[in-house]
């Protein structure tokens, strides 16, 4: 079994209107039957996080081998402008009042990971 290369599915996305590098990488291990309650919470602190600003991009995947842990598996991957707009978003009310909301049973992150990209590579136009 190959667990360095693992495919996903991207599931639900939204777009500001910023760029940026720097890249907040979290990956969440689900309840069994708990991934439209997530996609639910999801939405709502993508638009938490769309309102603080300084958002490029807000992507959830899900693996596309759903066997064993992978059915629970989530990805999240988020681009903002910079370490300043991911803090803002941090601490804002709406956030602040979701993860209250979500309370201690809710889904955590196994992980969450920050990057600054220092350079891109974009294919050629």
């Amino acid at each position: 079994q190959n667990v360095l290369v693992q495919e996903w599915e991207d599931v639900q996305a939204a777009s500001g209107s910023s760029s940026g590098g720097f890249v907040v990488r979290s990956l969440y291990q689900l309840a069994e039957g708990g991934w439209d309650a997530f996609l639910a919470n999801r939405r709502s602190f993508d638009r938490a996080a769309l309102s603080s600003g300084g958002v490029q991009t807000l992507k959830t995947y899900r693996r596309l081998d759903r066997s064993g842990d992978g059915a629970n598996e989530a990805l999240l991957l988020r681009r903002w402008t910079g370490r300043e707009a991911y803090d803002r978003y941090l601490e804002c009310d709406e956030r602040v009042a979701g993860v209250a909301a979500v309370g201690q049973d809710g889904p955590k992150p196994v992980t969450t990971e920050c990057y600054d990209l220092v350079r891109e590579h974009l294919p050629a136009t």
